[in-house]
C-alpha cells in the first residue's frame, strides 16, 4: 500500500471508503500510465481523436528547447 492508501486507511471512518479510494486512485494512475505509454509508441491515431491530441501535446512537451 502506498502512502496515499496508508493515509486514507488511517483517516477514513470505514474500510469500504478506504477500498473505494484505493481503487479510484489506482484506476486513475493506470489510466495515466497507459496514455503515457501510448504517447511514446509508434501508433498513429485519427487526426481528430483524443489520443492524437494527447500524443501531440506530450511530444511537444519532450521537444522543449534544451537551453530552458
Amino acid at each position: 500500500m502506498g502512502s496515499a492508501g496508508l493515509i486514507t486507511y488511517l483517516l477514513s471512518p470505514s474500510p469500504s471508503i478506504t477500498l473505494v479510494t484505493f481503487v479510484t486512485y489506482s484506476l486513475f494512475g493506470l489510466s495515466y500510465e497507459f496514455l503515457h505509454f501510448l504517447s511514446h509508441t509508434r501508433c498513429s491515431f485519427k487526426p481528430e481523436s483524443f489520443l492524437h491530441r494527447v500524443k501531440a501535446n506530450h511530444m511537444r512537451h519532450h521537444r522543449v528547447d534544451s537551453e530552458r
